[in-house]
């Protein structure tokens, strides 16, 4: 928006000149091109009433020839006149001023061909005039309109003089003069309100112009998905989230809706036809384009019958609802753990340490099994202790773009020589050498540790029964995934709702928190953990990354 209107400014102080309107948007020009094509249409009717009419004509009769010369010479400079106002060239009152003066001229000049004052061409300055103390300065108006009854009495001087006109004609004259002059003067206070109104409007166009800008940008840029649909369900605006959630274009608009999501289109038409409850249920869970989940709030408003009412429908992203329990989570945890480090770490410390004490100052055997006892099952309780102060003291994490089949080639080289495996325990397989994920390194490695772990204790990897670790992306919506398949006897299917959730374990010596961990570990990169059996026999744990080309801010 190029529009140079001041910031401040009070109605009754408004100028067009101070104010730099644009000239496209200014009423002078308007009311000057109004003019010109005036100027047009009376030369050529003029000139058609002239060549039609027979002696006594009614216009031009007492010197035709003059009379039709004047005409052809002020329709040339009526058609060079319109193309200057056309294109703005010279300035607004400078040209103004010489269309005036010049039509001043001819007027008076066909008012002397055709007899005076009593022809009627002479009332012409009028509007001529007029229009001209419209655009002008008020100084600039009142001297064309004393211009022109210098005119009008010069020519009624000139015809009385020569015995073409009597002296009754004079008061005419006189009046038409009189009147001339009233118009100027009545214009002036008409073009400062004029000036004024159109300052307002353009004020207000500007205004109205940067509050739609950025209302438009606003809406393009919020987290939440905005739809709005019509009493017929075609979709009349969405922004980039609600497009990008639906998996639709932006050029959806004036679509309908069941064309673009049949599952949301069937739950809007539910919404509709509940005409009999207090208050419909408004929210529902629908399954977005990526394979998520998304939580849709309708909202009325116009039409009282929802049947016909426009709905503005919000979509959220059910993730975003799962981060703040996990943070709700958390922060519970932290306060859990806090206590537990307190309460339990000490004593425990104090019992194993005792425990070895007593262990070297007995030679029972039953005595030193028993210290065992004590010493394994404390050093199970600081596991737990130490896992959940891990989980407590997790921060937000630092997400990095990263090329799946490197990093875990690095990984598994690093594991296998730090556990004194055979490389050939772990095989990795992918199905794109370049798969790139987003995910906090640190977080990823231990969520692949604590799997490759888990793998090992339960069902046990190496060069006969490798660990396979392979990737590729999910069908449909392309996003990155990661499997972790061993081959043991897998989990009973009678539990497998539990394996995610924290201290089940079905290891004697397990803390039940590593599966746990791993899965807030994912949510918190945006990705999901899950299990499934694996078909040749064993385990499958499944990692689906968020679409990289949809987190942004990430180097």
């Amino acid at each position: 928006m190029n529009h140079k209107i001041t910031a401040h400014w009070q109605p009754d102080q408004l100028d067009p000149e101070s104010l730099g309107l644009d000239p496209e948007y200014d009423f002078r020009w308007r009311a000057l091109s109004a003019l010109a094509m005036f100027r047009l249409l009376i030369v050529v009717i003029l000139m058609a009433v002239f060549v039609s009419s027979s002696s006594p004509r009614l216009f031009g009769d007492l010197y035709p020839q003059v009379f039709l010369i004047s005409l052809i010479i002020w329709f040339g400079f009526a058609v060079a006149g319109a193309f200057a106002v056309a294109k703005r060239v010279p300035a607004l009152h400078a040209l103004t001023e010489f269309l005036l003066f010049f039509d001043i001229a001819a007027v008076c000049t066909l008012a002397i061909a055709s007899g005076g004052t009593t022809s009627g061409i002479s009332g012409l300055l009028i509007i001529f005039v007029g229009v001209g103390g419209f655009i002008l300065t008020p100084l600039m108006a009142l001297f064309f309109a004393s211009l022109a009854t210098v005119g009008l009495l010069s020519v009624q001087v000139g015809l009385n003089l020569t015995g073409k006109a009597a002296l009754l004609d004079y008061p005419a004259a006189g009046l038409l003069s009189a009147l001339i002059f009233a118009v100027v003067l009545a214009m002036q206070p008409l073009a400062r309100r004029l000036a004024q109104s159109e300052a307002l409007a353009n004020r207000q166009k500007v205004d109205i112009a940067n509050l739609a800008d950025l209302n438009r940008y606003v809406l393009q840029h919020l987290r939440e998905a905005i739809l709005v649909i019509d009493g017929e369900d075609r979709i009349r605006l969405l922004n980039d989230a609600a497009a990008a959630y639906l998996g639709i274009e932006r050029d959806a608009v004036n679509t309908n809706l069941n064309e673009r999501s049949t599952a949301l289109a069937e739950h809007v038409q539910f919404w509709r036809e509940q005409e009999g409850a207090a208050r419909p249920d408004a929210e529902t869970t629908l399954p977005g384009f990526d394979g998520g989940m998304l939580q849709v709030n309708i909202a009325p408003f116009g039409e009282n019958d929802r049947r016909k009412a426009s709905l503005l429908l919000f979509i959220e992203d059910s993730s975003v609802l799962a981060e703040r329990v996990q943070q709700s989570k958390l922060a519970s945890l932290g306060r859990l753990s806090a206590s537990i480090a307190h309460e339990i770490r000490n004593p425990v410390g104090a019992m194993s340490h005792a425990a070895q004490l007593l262990a070297e100052q007995s030679s029972d055997e039953k005595t030193r099994k028993l210290s065992d006892i004590i010493e394994r099952n404390g050093s199970r309780i600081s596991r737990i202790v130490d896992d959940i102060m891990q989980m407590s003291r997790r921060d937000t994490g630092r997400p990095q773009r990263l090329i799946l089949a490197q990093w875990l080639a690095d990984l598994t080289q690093e594991y296998t020589e730090t556990q004194q495996l055979d490389p050939a325990a772990i095989l990795l397989t992918g199905e794109e050498a370049i798969t790139e994920i987003i995910f906090d390194p640190d977080h990823l490695r231990q969520v692949m540790t604590n799997l490759m772990d888990n793998a090992r204790r339960h069902a046990g990897i190496g060069a006969e029964q490798p660990l396979r670790i392979n990737w590729g992306r999910v069908a449909g919506s392309r996003r990155p995934y990661l499997e972790v398949a061993d081959t043991g006897p897998g989990i009973d299917p009678t539990v497998e709702q539990e394996v995610f959730e924290p201290f089940f374990s079905q290891h004697d010596d397990g803390t039940g928190l590593g599966l746990y961990l791993c899965q807030e570990l994912c949510e918190l990169n945006r990705a999901s953990l899950s299990y499934k059996p694996n078909p040749s026999g064993g385990a499958i744990l499944h990692i689906v990354f968020a679409d990289p080309s949809r987190w942004s801010g990430v180097g």
